[in-house]
């Protein structure tokens, strides 16, 4: 017997970046070079955080935290809609 895959409880996944004052989503190469740090936000379908991991050799204040988030948390609703 097979059951279909739920894909509702998967929890989708984007990178937010910060290159100076801007946020970016999903940096291309050329961007990541310049990247000063990143978030990866993994967000569920009812909005739960479900993960962060944060990367890149520069500080987050708690302010670009929070700006972070929230743009991950966005792009993951768009993402979801794919899927």
């Amino acid at each position: 017997d097979t059951l279909p895959l739920n894909l509702k409880k998967i929890p989708t996944s984007c990178t937010v970046s910060k290159i100076g004052n801007h946020f970016i989503v999903d940096p291309v190469h050329e961007e990541e070079e310049k990247v000063e740090a990143r978030l990866t936000v993994e967000v569920e379908e009812d909005g739960t955080l479900c993960a962060l991991q944060k990367g890149g050799d520069k500080p987050l204040t708690a302010e670009d935290i929070d700006n972070m988030v929230g743009i991950g948390i966005e792009k993951s609703k768009e993402l979801r809609k794919f899927l």
